[in-house]
């Protein structure tokens, strides 16, 4: 929702040459974005997580990553750009969750190896 309410997409990357003239088509391009990532997260935990499907260890390790990649680079952002940028507030929860879930994991796996 921060990245959304504060711009994200008007700051992250160069919008398309297509969507230049269309400030609102990149936004809800955007939010379209950040809905199906959501949406697949939710999808990952109710149909492979949660059941104890075959790929739901992956499927964290995948989803850990990508979250302590996402946090990390919006800290690191916000420090080039030496001040806010869309999205850092709410970073390090995400960075901290994400390397609790790592965390988690790799004890598990190392629980299983012994």
């Amino acid at each position: 929702m921060e990245e959304c309410v504060f711009g994200l997409w008007k700051v992250l990357l160069p919008s398309p040459w297509a969507l230049d003239a269309a400030i609102d088509a990149r936004a809800l391009v955007f939010v379209l974005a950040n809905i199906a990532v959501v949406a697949f997260g939710v999808w990952c935990y109710a149909v492979r997580v949660r059941p104890g499907h075959a790929s739901a260890v992956r499927l964290m390790w995948l989803w850990a990553t990508i979250e302590m990649v996402n946090g990390s680079a919006h800290i690191v952002m916000a420090a080039r750009r030496g001040g806010y940028f869309p999205g850092v507030a709410t970073a390090p929860v995400i960075l901290v969750i994400a390397v609790l879930l790592g965390s988690q994991l790799w004890r598990h796996h190392s629980g299983e190896m012994h």
